[in-house]
Protein backbone atom coordinates (compact mmCIF):
# COMPACT_ATOMS: atom_id res chain seq x y z
CA UNK A 1 0.00 0.00 0.00
CA UNK A 2 1.43 3.60 -1.25
CA UNK A 3 0.76 5.31 2.82
CA UNK A 4 1.92 8.63 1.11
CA UNK A 5 -0.65 8.22 -1.89
CA UNK A 6 -3.71 7.20 0.66
CA UNK A 7 -3.07 10.14 2.86
CA UNK A 8 -2.88 12.63 0.30
CA UNK A 9 -6.16 11.08 -1.31
CA UNK A 10 -8.15 11.48 1.11
CA UNK A 11 -6.54 15.27 2.01
CA UNK A 12 -7.75 16.01 -1.57
CA UNK A 13 -10.92 14.50 -0.68
CA UNK A 14 -11.88 15.98 2.82
CA UNK A 15 -10.33 19.65 1.83
CA UNK A 16 -12.70 19.38 -1.60
CA UNK A 17 -15.70 18.33 0.36
CA UNK A 18 -15.29 20.92 2.85
CA UNK A 19 -15.03 23.37 0.46
CA UNK A 20 -18.14 22.48 -1.66
CA UNK A 21 -19.85 22.66 1.40
CA UNK A 22 -18.63 26.44 2.64
CA UNK A 23 -18.93 27.69 -0.21
CA UNK A 24 -22.50 26.00 -1.40
CA UNK A 25 -23.52 27.09 2.29
CA UNK A 26 -22.31 30.91 1.33
CA UNK A 27 -23.87 30.74 -1.80
CA UNK A 28 -27.26 29.75 -0.21
CA UNK A 29 -27.08 32.37 2.25
CA UNK A 30 -25.89 34.80 -0.45
CA UNK A 31 -28.73 34.53 -2.84
CA UNK A 32 -31.77 34.08 -0.54
CA UNK A 33 -30.82 35.99 2.81
CA UNK A 34 -28.86 38.72 1.65
CA UNK A 35 -30.84 42.14 2.21
CA UNK A 36 -31.79 44.28 -0.47
CA UNK A 37 -29.47 47.06 0.82
CA UNK A 38 -26.45 44.49 0.02
CA UNK A 39 -27.49 43.15 -3.11
CA UNK A 40 -24.64 45.00 -4.80
CA UNK A 41 -21.69 43.61 -2.86
CA UNK A 42 -23.42 40.42 -2.60
CA UNK A 43 -23.11 40.32 -6.30
CA UNK A 44 -18.95 40.23 -5.57
CA UNK A 45 -19.53 37.64 -2.73
CA UNK A 46 -21.61 35.20 -5.11
CA UNK A 47 -18.80 35.44 -7.60
CA UNK A 48 -15.87 34.26 -4.89
CA UNK A 49 -18.06 31.58 -4.01
CA UNK A 50 -18.89 30.05 -6.84
CA UNK A 51 -15.40 30.67 -8.30
CA UNK A 52 -14.11 28.89 -5.54
CA UNK A 53 -16.86 25.93 -5.46
CA UNK A 54 -16.04 24.93 -9.13
CA UNK A 55 -12.04 24.78 -8.12
CA UNK A 56 -13.25 22.65 -5.39
CA UNK A 57 -15.51 20.58 -7.70
CA UNK A 58 -12.53 20.48 -10.02
CA UNK A 59 -10.23 19.35 -7.54
CA UNK A 60 -11.92 16.63 -6.27
CA UNK A 61 -12.35 15.21 -9.53
CA UNK A 62 -8.88 15.31 -10.23
CA UNK A 63 -6.53 15.37 -6.88
CA UNK A 64 -3.76 15.67 -8.73
CA UNK A 65 0.18 15.17 -7.81
CA UNK A 66 2.43 17.64 -9.64
CA UNK A 67 5.75 16.14 -10.82
CA UNK A 68 8.36 18.39 -12.42
CA UNK A 69 11.50 17.50 -14.39
CA UNK A 70 14.11 19.45 -16.47
CA UNK A 71 11.84 21.88 -18.60
CA UNK A 72 8.42 19.10 -17.79
CA UNK A 73 5.76 19.49 -16.15
CA UNK A 74 3.92 16.17 -15.12
CA UNK A 75 0.47 15.70 -13.73
CA UNK A 76 -0.75 12.73 -11.90
CA UNK A 77 -4.71 12.49 -11.63
CA UNK A 78 -5.78 10.24 -8.83
CA UNK A 79 -9.54 11.40 -8.74
CA UNK A 80 -12.61 10.13 -11.08
CA UNK A 81 -11.10 12.38 -13.88
CA UNK A 82 -9.42 9.07 -15.07
CA UNK A 83 -11.90 7.12 -15.79
CA UNK A 84 -12.36 9.34 -18.87
CA UNK A 85 -8.23 9.54 -19.41
CA UNK A 86 -5.61 12.34 -18.71
CA UNK A 87 -6.48 14.82 -21.20
CA UNK A 88 -9.93 15.42 -19.42
CA UNK A 89 -8.18 15.95 -16.12
CA UNK A 90 -5.78 18.24 -17.85
CA UNK A 91 -8.75 20.48 -19.19
CA UNK A 92 -10.03 20.05 -15.66
CA UNK A 93 -6.62 21.13 -14.02
CA UNK A 94 -7.01 23.93 -16.65
CA UNK A 95 -10.52 25.15 -15.23
CA UNK A 96 -9.43 25.07 -12.00
CA UNK A 97 -6.23 27.18 -11.85
CA UNK A 98 -7.86 29.92 -14.48
CA UNK A 99 -10.55 30.29 -11.85
CA UNK A 100 -7.55 30.64 -8.93
CA UNK A 101 -5.51 33.66 -11.09
CA UNK A 102 -9.40 35.03 -11.31
CA UNK A 103 -10.04 35.14 -7.67
CA UNK A 104 -6.35 37.50 -7.47
CA UNK A 105 -8.47 39.48 -9.80
CA UNK A 106 -11.76 39.17 -7.59
CA UNK A 107 -9.73 40.57 -4.58
CA UNK A 108 -9.11 43.58 -6.71
CA UNK A 109 -11.91 44.53 -7.84
CA UNK A 110 -13.82 43.83 -4.55
CA UNK A 111 -11.37 46.38 -2.89
CA UNK A 112 -11.80 49.31 -5.50
CA UNK A 113 -15.35 48.74 -5.02
CA UNK A 114 -15.15 49.42 -1.28
CA UNK A 115 -12.75 52.77 -2.10
CA UNK A 116 -15.18 53.72 -4.91
CA UNK A 117 -18.27 53.68 -2.86
CA UNK A 118 -16.42 55.94 -0.24
CA UNK A 119 -17.27 59.16 -1.79
CA UNK A 120 -19.71 58.27 -4.23
CA UNK A 121 -23.02 56.77 -5.02
CA UNK A 122 -22.92 52.46 -5.22
CA UNK A 123 -22.58 51.33 -8.29
CA UNK A 124 -25.76 49.62 -9.83
CA UNK A 125 -25.42 45.35 -9.93
CA UNK A 126 -25.34 45.65 -13.12
CA UNK A 127 -22.35 47.56 -13.58
CA UNK A 128 -20.53 46.01 -11.05
CA UNK A 129 -21.05 42.69 -13.14
CA UNK A 130 -20.04 44.43 -16.21
CA UNK A 131 -16.59 45.68 -14.69
CA UNK A 132 -16.44 42.04 -13.30
CA UNK A 133 -16.59 40.81 -16.82
CA UNK A 134 -13.76 42.99 -17.93
CA UNK A 135 -12.14 41.37 -14.84
CA UNK A 136 -12.26 38.24 -15.76
CA UNK A 137 -11.00 38.70 -19.33
CA UNK A 138 -7.43 38.14 -18.41
CA UNK A 139 -8.23 35.04 -16.60
CA UNK A 140 -10.18 33.74 -19.37
CA UNK A 141 -7.87 34.27 -22.03
CA UNK A 142 -5.27 31.91 -20.29
CA UNK A 143 -7.62 29.89 -20.04
CA UNK A 144 -8.51 29.56 -23.75
CA UNK A 145 -4.76 29.44 -24.33
CA UNK A 146 -4.09 26.78 -21.49
CA UNK A 147 -6.48 24.36 -23.85
CA UNK A 148 -3.68 24.26 -26.51
CA UNK A 149 -0.69 23.63 -24.58
CA UNK A 150 -0.91 20.03 -23.60
CA UNK A 151 1.09 17.32 -24.82
CA UNK A 152 0.70 13.79 -25.43
CA UNK A 153 0.04 11.51 -22.80
CA UNK A 154 2.41 8.91 -24.34
CA UNK A 155 5.57 11.14 -24.77
CA UNK A 156 5.07 12.32 -20.88
CA UNK A 157 4.14 8.95 -19.94
CA UNK A 158 7.98 8.16 -21.18
CA UNK A 159 9.45 11.22 -19.98
CA UNK A 160 7.95 10.45 -16.32
CA UNK A 161 9.27 6.87 -16.91
CA UNK A 162 12.68 7.71 -18.05
CA UNK A 163 12.84 10.71 -15.07
CA UNK A 164 12.07 8.61 -12.47
CA UNK A 165 12.30 4.84 -12.69
CA UNK A 166 11.38 4.21 -9.56
CA UNK A 167 7.85 4.79 -9.27
CA UNK A 168 5.74 2.24 -10.80
CA UNK A 169 3.87 4.10 -13.28
CA UNK A 170 1.75 1.25 -15.51
CA UNK A 171 -1.38 2.56 -13.38
CA UNK A 172 -1.03 6.04 -13.21
CA UNK A 173 -2.88 8.44 -15.28
CA UNK A 174 -0.21 10.74 -16.78
CA UNK A 175 -0.44 14.05 -18.59
CA UNK A 176 1.16 17.09 -18.35
CA UNK A 177 3.53 19.48 -20.55
CA UNK A 178 7.08 18.56 -21.97
CA UNK A 179 8.50 22.05 -22.33
CA UNK A 180 7.14 24.84 -20.73
CA UNK A 181 10.16 26.96 -22.08
CA UNK A 182 7.64 27.11 -25.44
CA UNK A 183 5.95 30.16 -25.59
CA UNK A 184 2.36 29.45 -24.77
CA UNK A 185 3.16 27.27 -22.22
CA UNK A 186 5.38 30.02 -20.73
CA UNK A 187 3.41 32.43 -20.77
CA UNK A 188 0.10 30.86 -19.19
CA UNK A 189 2.25 29.85 -16.25
CA UNK A 190 4.10 33.23 -16.29
CA UNK A 191 0.69 34.78 -15.92
CA UNK A 192 -0.97 32.30 -13.48
CA UNK A 193 2.32 33.26 -10.66
CA UNK A 194 3.45 36.64 -11.68
CA UNK A 195 0.06 38.63 -12.33
CA UNK A 196 -0.46 37.94 -8.65
CA UNK A 197 2.38 40.61 -7.79
CA UNK A 198 1.16 43.56 -9.30
CA UNK A 199 -2.27 42.89 -8.01
CA UNK A 200 -1.39 42.39 -4.50
CA UNK A 201 0.39 45.59 -4.88
CA UNK A 202 -2.56 47.54 -6.32
CA UNK A 203 -4.58 45.34 -3.14
CA UNK A 204 -2.14 46.84 -0.85
CA UNK A 205 -2.37 50.87 -2.30
CA UNK A 206 -6.29 50.55 -2.12
CA UNK A 207 -6.29 49.16 1.51
CA UNK A 208 -4.22 51.92 2.41
CA UNK A 209 -6.55 54.94 0.59
CA UNK A 210 -8.96 53.23 2.23
CA UNK A 211 -8.25 53.67 5.60
CA UNK A 212 -6.75 57.37 4.60
CA UNK A 213 -10.24 58.33 3.36
CA UNK A 214 -12.45 56.97 6.19
CA UNK A 215 -10.30 59.18 8.62
CA UNK A 216 -10.62 62.09 6.72
CA UNK A 217 -13.77 62.56 5.16
CA UNK A 218 -16.31 63.82 7.55
CA UNK A 219 -19.33 63.41 5.11
CA UNK A 220 -18.93 59.49 6.12
CA UNK A 221 -21.50 58.58 8.97
CA UNK A 222 -19.99 57.00 11.81
CA UNK A 223 -21.77 53.67 11.19
CA UNK A 224 -20.97 53.76 7.65
CA UNK A 225 -17.12 54.04 8.62
CA UNK A 226 -17.24 51.65 10.85
CA UNK A 227 -19.00 49.24 8.51
CA UNK A 228 -16.65 50.38 5.61
CA UNK A 229 -13.72 49.25 8.37
CA UNK A 230 -15.18 45.90 9.14
CA UNK A 231 -15.58 45.10 5.42
CA UNK A 232 -11.91 45.70 4.55
CA UNK A 233 -11.05 43.43 7.56
CA UNK A 234 -13.32 40.72 5.71
CA UNK A 235 -11.08 41.60 2.42
CA UNK A 236 -8.16 41.89 4.61
CA UNK A 237 -8.54 38.10 5.84
CA UNK A 238 -9.42 37.29 2.56
CA UNK A 239 -5.96 38.79 0.87
CA UNK A 240 -3.78 36.89 3.50
CA UNK A 241 -5.39 33.34 2.76
CA UNK A 242 -3.71 32.93 -0.29
CA UNK A 243 -0.37 33.65 0.90
CA UNK A 244 -0.46 29.65 1.58
CA UNK A 245 -0.25 30.01 -2.05
CA UNK A 246 3.68 30.80 -1.71
CA UNK A 247 4.40 27.40 0.15
CA UNK A 248 3.27 25.52 -3.03
CA UNK A 249 5.52 27.94 -5.53
CA UNK A 250 8.99 26.94 -3.04
CA UNK A 251 7.55 23.38 -3.62
CA UNK A 252 7.18 23.54 -7.00
CA UNK A 253 10.45 25.40 -7.32
CA UNK A 254 12.38 23.09 -5.61
CA UNK A 255 10.95 20.27 -7.65
CA UNK A 256 12.12 22.30 -10.73
CA UNK A 257 15.57 22.53 -9.46
CA UNK A 258 16.09 18.80 -8.50
CA UNK A 259 16.56 20.15 -4.75
CA UNK A 260 14.54 17.65 -3.22
CA UNK A 261 12.39 14.58 -4.53
CA UNK A 262 9.96 13.04 -3.20
CA UNK A 263 5.88 11.68 -3.63
CA UNK A 264 5.31 13.66 -1.10
CA UNK A 265 5.97 16.90 -2.10
CA UNK A 266 4.43 16.42 -5.70
CA UNK A 267 1.25 16.02 -3.79
CA UNK A 268 1.68 19.27 -0.94
CA UNK A 269 1.97 21.71 -4.00
CA UNK A 270 -2.26 20.85 -5.53
CA UNK A 271 -2.86 20.86 -1.76
CA UNK A 272 -1.53 24.18 -0.85
CA UNK A 273 -3.87 25.96 -3.71
CA UNK A 274 -6.82 24.13 -2.60
CA UNK A 275 -6.48 25.69 0.81
CA UNK A 276 -7.75 29.09 -0.57
CA UNK A 277 -11.21 28.55 -2.05
CA UNK A 278 -11.90 25.97 1.04
CA UNK A 279 -11.11 28.85 3.90
CA UNK A 280 -11.90 31.80 1.72
CA UNK A 281 -16.31 31.73 1.86
CA UNK A 282 -15.30 31.40 6.12
CA UNK A 283 -14.44 35.52 6.25
CA UNK A 284 -18.70 36.25 4.61
CA UNK A 285 -19.72 33.40 6.94
CA UNK A 286 -18.80 35.21 9.58
CA UNK A 287 -18.12 38.78 9.27
CA UNK A 288 -21.56 39.42 7.08
CA UNK A 289 -23.94 39.50 9.85
CA UNK A 290 -27.15 38.53 7.80
CA UNK A 291 -25.22 35.62 6.72
CA UNK A 292 -24.13 34.95 9.87
CA UNK A 293 -27.38 35.17 11.66
CA UNK A 294 -28.74 32.92 9.36
CA UNK A 295 -25.82 30.21 9.71
CA UNK A 296 -26.53 30.26 13.39
CA UNK A 297 -29.97 29.54 12.90
CA UNK A 298 -28.89 26.92 10.71
CA UNK A 299 -27.55 25.43 13.82
CA UNK A 300 -30.22 25.99 16.21
CA UNK A 301 -28.10 28.71 17.81
CA UNK A 302 -29.14 32.27 19.00
CA UNK A 303 -26.96 35.39 17.67
CA UNK A 304 -25.17 36.73 20.94
CA UNK A 305 -23.99 39.88 21.62
CA UNK A 306 -20.37 39.39 20.65
CA UNK A 307 -21.59 38.38 17.28
CA UNK A 308 -23.25 42.01 17.06
CA UNK A 309 -20.49 43.66 18.36
CA UNK A 310 -18.06 42.05 14.98
CA UNK A 311 -21.14 41.94 12.71
CA UNK A 312 -20.07 44.36 9.83
CA UNK A 313 -23.67 44.90 7.82
CA UNK A 314 -26.80 45.08 10.11
CA UNK A 315 -30.01 45.73 8.12
CA UNK A 316 -30.57 48.39 10.51
CA UNK A 317 -27.55 50.13 10.36
CA UNK A 318 -26.68 49.58 6.69
CA UNK A 319 -26.90 52.12 3.56
CA UNK A 320 -26.42 50.93 0.22
CA UNK A 321 -23.25 49.17 0.32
Amino acid sequence: MDVTKVVFVSAHTILSLAGIFFNGLLIYVGIFHSPNKIKTYAALILNFAFSDLIICLMNLFIQQRLVTTGDSTIFVSNGPCKLFGPSVCFQANNVQQHLITFGAYSLLLSFFYRYYIILRVPPSRRNVLIVLFIFYLPSFIQYILSLFMESPPEEMRQIFEEAFPQYNSKCLTIGGIKDNTLWLPNLVISHGIFAVIPIYVAIFVFRYMIMRKLKVVMCVRSETRSMQKQFLKALTYQTSIPMISLVAMIFFGIGQQKMFKHPAMEYATPICLLLTPVVSPLASLYFVHPYKTKVQSLMGQEANSFSQKTAIVSISQTSNV
